[in-house]
């Protein structure tokens, strides 16, 4: 049949009065020539099943009441602008040109399930501002390549789901699937995508910096990579930096690679509703930069994490730096947390501290602790840049005081003192004469040989004191440190050490516990 032919019957020009409803029917045709309907209000829609048509289909700034092309081989279609009021069916298409859909209204579902398209050196499906009043399908068996990109969906408005499950899409030249600043209004579903990309390792930013972009895009419901299979060369896996999802985002066994100077995986800013789960990711790939990040996304959940990051090279695996959560976190115990921490992030207090709240919050204090102490390790071991002074002070705080938050440490510290004090005071008593009863006032010292040794309790008393100086036990006018020889002198000043000691470690307590209190 002729493409003119046709044409004329679709705008009632060739005996059918009135035009036949729901449109002209087609099955096993073959066109010949081009059909021109640029431009056209169509009366009837359209409906190709098994045909073929041996040049491009032209319908842009057309409008029509539906348009189905199911089965047929087409060497591509331009629909730019147009408007389609009851949907758009090409499944199983197969396609040996573009198919063009930029700005396009379609008033229902959108099908391309297990179409085939194949557009050269061009962008294979270009859907940018597309609005569909439906699902938009690219699932079960599609398949797009382009040199150009495979599917772009820039500002695209999809009012049900976006699903491409099970699809495969090669960008020879650029990302392949390309969706920034698209508004789903259902689920994104790319479970089981394979996607693949190629690129020239420009900065993060640009639009054909990854294999898949949702750089700014917006999703009602779920946001899903499970089992996907995402692979890069001269750039990343995924972009979804700022990605606004009102549930959860789901990358469960996502496998991503890419080669870009500036990681693999980015969902920087990104905010979402519900949880992120990570569990079984592999990511293979960064250099010199964060495999991985995920600095300053907000959840409106929690976060299950356990991903496989043994590709990646450098120790810097992870960027959590202002990742925000409110429930404990799911993957990892609390030490698996810790060591994730301490060896696949890169250093930030605040992912140890976001950790340590949501702990606190669910009332396992000893964790909090735990993860706080861990920072604090952390922070010294890590070779950063702090003052001999700085490294000095968390030394003493890190032996002492547990960084504050094991204040035991300071009254364990004190008993030693004080156990160690009344037993040198014994011994001192047993075998010098430094420890006697003081002379009474307005008395002379007693002669060596008149010496009064004080009483056991008395001793134990004696020491008791040295070490709490705060504490007094009345023992001081019944025994005491005298001095009088060089030897005893040197007994003497050895007194001072366990009163420094003693009020030292009090002190670290009193602040210590203080501190926790007002922490709690």
């Amino acid at each position: 049949m002729k493409a003119d032919f046709l044409r004329d019957l679709l705008l009632g020009r060739n005996y059918l009065e009135p035009p036949p409803q729901p449109g002209v029917i087609l099955s096993g045709v073959r066109l010949a020539g081009t059909l021109d309907l640029r431009g056209a209000e169509l009366p009837v829609g359209l409906f190709l099943e098994s045909c073929t048509a041996e040049q491009p289909i032209k319908i842009s700034h057309a409008r029509l009441p539906r348009l189905v092309l199911t089965r047929s081989k087409l060497a591509g279609l331009e629909a730019n602008d147009a408007r389609i009021d009851n949907g758009l069916d090409a499944r199983l298409i197969s396609c040996a040109g573009p198919v063009e859909l930029h700005g396009t209204r379609i008033g229902g579902q959108t099908n391309f399930t297990g179409a085939v398209i194949d557009a050269g050196t061009r962008v294979a499906l270009l859907a940018d501002d597309l609005r569909s009043d439906g699902d938009v399908l690219l699932r079960a068996g599609f398949r797009a390549a382009g040199g150009a990109g495979a599917v772009r969906l820039v500002g695209a408005t999809v009012e049900g789901n976006l699903d491409l499950v099970g699809a495969e899409i090669t960008g020879a030249g650029g990302a392949a699937l390309l969706a920034e600043r698209a508004d789903v209004g259902g689920n994104l579903l790319l479970r089981e995508l394979r996607a693949r990309g190629r690129g020239d390792g420009r900065r993060a930013g640009t639009a054909e910096a990854a294999v898949v972009v949702l750089r700014g895009a917006t999703v009602r419901g779920q946001l899903s990579l499970e089992d996907a299979d995402l692979a890069g060369e001269g750039m990343c896996a995924l972009a979804a930096e700022g990605v606004r999802a009102e549930t959860d985002v789901f990358l469960v066994r996502m496998t991503a690679t890419g080669a870009h100077p500036d990681g693999v995986v980015w969902l920087t800013g990104a905010e979402i509703g519900g949880s992120l789960v990570c569990d079984g990711a592999t990511v293979t790939g960064g250099a010199g930069a964060p495999a991985v990040d995920l600095r300053m996304v907000t959840l409106g959940r929690t976060l299950s994490m356990r991903p496989d990051l043994a590709g990646t090279s450098g120790r810097d695996l992870v960027a959590l730096d202002g990742l925000t959560y409110r429930m404990v976190p799911h993957g990892m115990t609390c030490a698996e947390w810790i060591a994730f921490l301490r060896e696949r992030a890169i250093y930030a207090a605040q992912p140890y501290r976001q950790l340590a709240d949501v702990y606190t919050a669910a009332g396992w204090d000893e964790d909090a602790r735990r993860v706080l102490i861990a920072q604090q390790d952390d922070l010294l071991a890590g070779g950063r840049r702090l003052s001999r002074a700085e490294r000095l002070r968390l030394h003493v705080l890190r032996i002492v005081l547990g960084y504050g938050y094991q204040t035991w440490r300071a009254l364990a510290g004190l008993a030693l003192t004080v156990a160690a004090t009344v037993v040198l005071t014994v011994v001192a008593a047993q075998t010098t004469g430094a420890v006697q009863v003081p002379a009474r006032p307005g008395t002379a010292p007693a002669a060596r040989s008149e010496v009064q040794h004080c009483q056991f309790v008395d001793q134990v008393g004696l020491g008791i004191e040295l070490a709490i100086p705060v504490l007094s036990t009345t023992r001081r006018t019944r025994c005491n440190l005298v001095a009088s020889s060089d030897r005893e002198q040197w007994i003497v000043a050895a007194g001072w050490v366990p009163q420094f000691l003693g009020w030292a470690f009090a002190t670290l307590f009193v602040a210590g516990y203080t501190k926790l209190i007002r922490r709690t």
